[in-house]
C-alpha cells in the first residue's frame, strides 16, 4: 500500500478502510453471529418439539396396539415360552441366529393360536400406518446377554434375526432405562437412535406387566425420522435465506444511519481542518472553518466539532496577541537598540583621545549586559596639566539606569571641571542626586584627578 503524507493514496483503499464500510462489515458480522446463534436455538427447539412429536406418536401406537395385544391373546405366555428357549441356549448356539436351525427350536410356537393372533393384530396396526410406522413388534431384554429377543414381529422369515426367537444386541444403559420404567411415570419410554440400516429413527415402548409386577414384554413402536431431517433441513435453509434478507437489510439502514449521523459530521471535520490548515498555510487571518459546520448529532462528535471551533478561535485570538506582543517587542527592541547607541556616543570612543599629548595615551571600552546598563567610564582633561578619571556603576539594569548614569555623569564632569578635588566632587554630586530620587536609585563611582607634568594622582570613591 502506498502512502504519501501519511495518508492512503489509492482510492479503493480509502473506501475500504472508511468509517462506512468499517461499520458495514461489523453489522454484518454481528448479524451473522447473532443469526448463527438464533439458527442454533431455533433448530435445538424446534428439533425438540418435532422430535417429540415423533416420540408421541410411536408411544401412543405402542399403548393402542398393548391394549389389543393384551385382549386378543396370551402374550405373557407367549413371551415366557420365547424367553426359557431363549435362556436354554448355550452362546455358541445363540450366535447362529438367523440360521435354519438357530429359529427350528423357535418354528413350533410360530404355529401357535397366540403368536398368530397376536401377529395378525400387530399387522393389522401397521397396515392402518404404514405411512407413519417402520415397524411394530413384541420384544423382551435379556439382562444376562444385553439382548433384545424378538417375540412377535410382522417378519415371518425364519432366516431373519427379527422373526420369533430372533435377538439383536442393545447397550446395557438402554436395557436399563426400558426395564427400569414404571407404570407409575408420566413420561414417555423410547430411545432415539442410528443405524446405517435404517437411519435415525426412533423406537418407543409399553411394557406390560403381568399380575405381581413384573414386565413379561414390550410392545415396539418404530418410526423413523427422515422426515425429521428433511424438516430440520428446510427449516435452516428458510431460516438462514431469512436471516441474509434481514442482515441485508439492517446493513443498509445501519449505514444509511451511521453515514447521516457519524461519517457525513466527521469527514465534514476533517474537511473543515484540511481548509483551516490550507489556510493558515497561504497566510490567511481570521477563519470560521468549524464554527460553521453546524453539526447537531447530540453526542460526541457534536461535542468535537464544538471544540474544534473553540479551538480555532482561540487559536486566532492568540495568533492576534502574539503578533501584538512580537511587534511591541521589535518596537522596544528597535528604541533600546537606538538608545544603546546614543549612551554609546555619549562616552568617549574616539582613540587616540588626545592625539596633542605625547606625555600620556589612554583607551577604555564597555559592553553593558543588555542593550543599555548603568556602567559608565569618562575621562577628560580639566585643564593643561590635570586629567580626570571616572569609573562607575549605577544599581540596576536597562533603560532606567541608563537615564541615571547620563545625569550622573554629567554632574560628575561639571563638578570636576569646576577644579574641585576628587573628594569635594563627589560630595557634591551626592547631594545632587539626593535632591530628587524617590526610586532611591544610586551610583558607585571612582573619581581620580592625575597632574600630568608630575604623575601625581589623587582620587576618591563613593556611592
Amino acid at each position: 500500500m502506498e502512502h504519501e503524507n501519511g495518508r492512503m493514496k489509492s482510492a479503493a483503499a480509502r473506501k475500504h478502510r472508511s468509517l462506512a464500510a468499517r461499520v458495514s462489515r461489523a453489522t454484518v458480522l454481528n448479524c451473522a453471529i447473532l443469526g448463527l446463534v438464533a439458527l442454533l436455538l431455533g433448530l435445538s427447539f424446534y428439533t425438540v418439539a418435532s422430535a417429540q412429536k415423533y416420540v408421541s406418536q410411536a408411544f401412543n401406537y405402542s399403548v393402542s396396539a398393548k391394549n389389543s395385544v393384551v385382549r386378543g391373546a396370551n402374550g405373557a405366555g407367549l413371551a415366557d415360552q420365547v424367553m426359557e428357549i431363549y435362556r436354554s441356549l448355550t452362546p455358541e448356539e445363540r450366535a447362529a441366529v438367523g440360521t435354519e436351525e438357530y429359529h427350528a427350536r423357535f418354528s413350533r410356537l410360530q404355529k401357535e393360536q397366540d403368536f398368530i393372533t397376536e401377529w395378525h393384530i400387530l399387522s393389522g396396526v401397521y397396515e392402518a400406518n404404514a405411512n407413519e410406522v417402520s415397524n411394530i413388534y413384541l420384544g423382551m431384554f435379556d439382562r444376562e446377554t444385553g439382548a433384545l429377543v424378538h417375540i412377535v414381529d410382522r417378519n415371518r422369515d425364519l432366516n431373519d434375526y427379527r422373526s420369533i426367537g430372533g435377538w439383536e444386541s442393545v447397550d446395557s444403559k438402554e436395557i436399563e432405562h426400558f426395564l427400569s420404567w414404571k407404570e407409575s411415570d408420566t413420561g414417555m419410554l423410547y430411545d432415539i437412535d442410528h443405524t446405517a440400516e435404517k437411519g435415525w429413527f426412533c423406537t418407543a415402548a409399553i411394557p406390560r406387566w403381568d399380575e405381581n409386577g413384573i414386565i413379561s414384554f414390550f410392545v415396539f413402536t418404530e418410526v423413523t425420522l427422515g422426515g425429521l431431517i428433511a424438516d430440520m433441513r428446510a427449516f435452516v435453509i428458510q431460516f438462514t435465506l431469512a436471516l441474509l434478507l434481514v442482515t441485508v437489510l439492517i446493513t443498509l439502514l445501519s449505514a444509511k444511519r451511521i453515514k447521516k449521523e457519524l461519517v457525513e459530521p466527521v469527514n465534514a471535520i476533517a474537511e473543515a481542518a484540511r481548509r483551516y490548515s490550507a489556510d493558515k498555510k497561504e497566510g490567511v487571518a481570521k477563519t470560521e472553518h468549524f464554527s460553521r459546520l453546524d453539526i447537531r448529532t447530540g453526542d460526541e462528535v457534536e461535542n468535537l466539532s464544538r471544540t474544534m471551533a473553540d479551538m480555532e478561535r482561540n487559536l486566532f485570538e492568540y495568533e492576534q496577541n502574539l503578533t501584538a506582543v512580537t511587534a511591541e517587542k521589535e518596537r522596544i527592541a528597535t528604541e533600546l537598540n537606538l538608545a544603546a547607541d546614543i549612551q554609546a556616543h555619549m562616552l568617549p570612543s574616539t582613540f587616540p583621545a588626545f592625539p596633542g599629548r605625547a606625555e600620556f595615551d589612554i583607551y577604555a571600552s564597555m559592553a553593558p549586559a543588555k542593550e543599555v546598563g548603568g556602567d559608565f567610564y569618562d575621562f577628560f582633561l580639566v585643564d593643561e596639566d590635570h586629567l580626570a578619571l571616572v569609573i562607575a556603576d549605577v544599581s540596576g539594569k536597562g533603560v532606567p539606569a541608563a537615564l541615571f548614569m547620563m545625569a550622573s555623569r554629567t554632574m560628575l564632569k561639571d563638578a570636576a571641571l569646576s577644579g574641585m578635588d576628587p573628594a569635594a566632587v563627589l560630595a557634591r554630586v551626592n547631594r545632587q542626586l539626593c535632591e530628587n530620587n524617590p526610586d532611591m536609585m544610586f551610583v558607585t563611582v571612582w573619581l581620580g584627578i592625575l597632574e600630568i607634568p608630575t604623575g601625581l594622582l589623587v582620587w576618591a570613591d563613593a556611592g
